[in-house]
């Protein structure tokens, strides 16, 4: 039993880190404003740059869907996989992702979450996740609130001056921005995110050059990388046993072996 608590301990620390993850989405993201809004204090953050949201289409980026699995110790322990969707303007962003962790052939630790995110154009208008971390239920969603942008969680609700990227990596315009949405908690983190240069990265279509970016702040011990084209290719993070959790890209796009190299 020891064991089974330790372990269960130290997978807590991957809760933060499945934030940036990103499907329940249900009913319209509509523009209206709750008079609850004026009770809350309006968060300023600053929305993102014309150069930090990128034109890109994701369903020919990725073409459509991307698979990562998990891994933990050299051990298999999941997979997070998020599909794309188009319908006229609109982008919905489906996450899955599910843990499961065995000691003796028993599941010791279990973490299940789903998530939808809604964009219009390039701005994300709406967002909804449901989590289910061993039994322990909680829910966020998220939308355009008139002018502002109105965030409910577990942590109760925020209200902030504009949209902000979610933690989900495969916008690589992530990288640029100082505050996030925190898609588990439903509070703002801010962050520092730090170039660590080019590293050979391998992929399920062979290795491909891939930029290195390290989080720093409320996102700490998290590291991603991006190829040329700005795939999301791999993620790392320290759980808090100190055991390394990785992401590797089982499908993630059809960059050419060796041509997704940066020149920065």
């Amino acid at each position: 039993m020891r064991t089974v608590a330790r372990l269960t301990t130290g997978l807590l620390q991957l809760v933060p880190m499945l934030a940036m993850v990103v499907t329940i989405g249900r009913g319209a993201w509509a523009d209206e404003t709750a008079p609850a809004n004026q009770l809350l204090a309006i968060q300023e953050v600053s929305p993102p740059a014309d150069h930090q949201i990128p034109t890109i289409d994701p369903l020919t980026l990725y073409d459509g869907e991307i698979v990562f699995d998990v891994f933990r110790k050299r051990s298999r322990v999941g997979e997070h996989r998020i599909v794309f969707a188009r319908d006229g303007e609109r982008l919905s962003v489906n996450a899955y992702f599910r843990l499961s962790v065995k000691v003796l052939f028993i599941n010791a630790y279990t973490f299940d979450y789903q998530s939808t995110e809604i964009w219009d154009g390039q701005n994300l208008i709406g967002l909804s996740a449901n989590v289910d971390d061993g039994g322990k239920l909680a829910s966020i969603t998220a939308k355009r609130d008139g002018e502002l942008f109105r965030i409910d969680g577990p942590r109760g609700p925020v209200l902030s001056s504009s949209w902000v990227f979610p933690t989900n990596h495969w916008h690589r315009g992530q990288v640029e921005t100082p505050t996030i949405l925190n898609t588990l908690t439903g509070q703002l983190a801010n962050i520092t995110v730090v170039r660590k240069g080019i590293d050979r990265i391998d992929t399920a279509n062979g290795p491909v050059d891939a930029e290195h970016f390290e989080y720093t702040g409320d996102l700490r011990d998290t590291d991603v990388w991006y190829d040329r084209d700005g795939r999301w290719v791999k993620m790392s993070f320290k759980a808090k046993d100190g055991s390394k959790i990785e992401y590797r890209c089982r499908r993630c796009g059809s960059a050419p072996a060796g041509e997704a190299g940066s020149d920065r």
